[in-house]
């Protein structure tokens, strides 16, 4: 299991699951990955802070 942060365009942040990568990458190119506030489908992965 795969726990990326994502951010929309819009700048909402929130936390995504995934199986892997790969099913990241298909899910967000058929625009399945949506964020939770807006709706928006235009998501990035965010950089992990190292604490």
């Amino acid at each position: 299991m795969k726990v990326l942060n994502l951010q929309c365009q819009h700048q909402h942040q929130f936390e995504g699951w995934f199986g892997s990568e790969d099913d990241y990458q298909s899910q967000r190119e058929r625009q399945l990955v949506e964020c939770p506030v807006c709706g928006d489908t235009n998501i990035h992965k965010r950089l992990r802070r190292k604490d």
